[in-house]
């Protein structure tokens, strides 16, 4: 499990303010490594639309070098849905090349996927869902399945296999239980799921969620991104080429999601004092996007 979060649940004395002491401490994601890639993996659920008949979760290949990238993952749930649901169960691979499909499966036969990916199946769809299967477990153990949606605290807790709100099982759990960490939950806290857990919840965690084929998306704003790492500085310009792009992107939700996962994987590659990167152009035009991510 993440220290910086490890500790925050060593110290809580109310669960229900866990997602405020998250705040102070600035942790929304937290890194682990997969197969030599990092991946950053969001604390947060973010809350789209309440019609949608979907749970998706975003992958985000963000390039923070020349041909270097870290993975972003985040889930979007409706609005009103909770954490475990029967929605079919969509994944979404943002990448920062128009020519979607051929960049991916460049990437993913890389020399640096394990032997292991590379064996699994022949279909590209059949690796991406492999792949994000790795994401996701590994972001459940470093964050011991902790999840914020809409401010309220959940854990996904595979133990006992069912969603743990704060506000109703938390406070019922012993201090000494909350402190050892929901990765390392005892007979106390599994007790406490396996009665709480009423008879919807047990007909979702047992049903068959449908997973839909996963979906490739050209991301325009990963792309400008990557163009500033290769191409020279004085034939590439950004503010003048991509804005007007950019901000004509139709999809609302998907841009302020790119935003989020941009400014957070740049704020765990690039030190604010590292004068010369934030210099560059690249740079400025990441700092740019962070500003139009407070604006929009």
């Amino acid at each position: 499990m993440n220290e910086t979060l490890e500790k925050l649940l060593k110290a809580t004395r109310e669960p229900a303010r866990l997602a405020g002491d998250l705040g102070k401490a600035g942790l929304s994601s937290i890194e682990s490594f997969l197969d030599g890639n990092k991946i950053l993996g969001s604390l947060s659920v973010y809350l789209g639309d309440k019609d949608s008949e979907r749970d998706e979760t975003h992958y985000f290949l963000i390039p923070v070098r020349h041909e270097d990238y870290v993975v972003f993952s985040k889930r979007v749930l409706p609005e009103g849905v909770g954490a475990l649901n029967s929605l079919p169960r969509a994944r979404v691979f943002h990448v920062p090349d128009p020519r979607g499909v051929e960049f991916l499966e460049r990437w993913m036969f890389d020399q640096k996927r394990s032997e292991e990916m590379r064996e699994t199946g022949s279909d590209l769809a059949e690796k991406l869902e492999a792949f994000a299967e790795s994401v996701d477990e590994e972001s459940k153990n470093v964050s011991g399945g902790l999840l914020l949606i809409g401010g309220a605290v959940a854990f996904i807790n595979p133990l006992a296999g069912a969603a743990l709100a704060a506000s109703s099982l938390l406070p019922s759990v012993s201090s000494s239980a909350l402190k050892n960490g929901m990765e390392l939950a005892g007979t106390k806290l599994r007790k406490a799921a396996q009665k709480k857990e009423d008879k919807r919840t047990e007909k979702v965690a047992k049903a068959e969620v449908r997973k839909l084929k996963p979906e490739i998306l050209p991301n325009p704003i990963l792309e400008s991104i990557d163009l500033c790492f290769s191409i020279e500085e004085k034939d590439y310009d950004p503010f003048l080429q991509d804005m007007d792009l950019i901000l004509s992107w139709e999809n609302e939700i998907r841009r302020r999601l790119t935003y989020e996962a941009v400014r957070e994987v740049f704020a765990h590659e690039y030190d604010q004092s590292d004068r010369r990167f934030w210099k560059s152009l690249p740079g400025r035009w990441i700092q740019h996007i962070g500003e139009l991510s407070e604006v929009r």
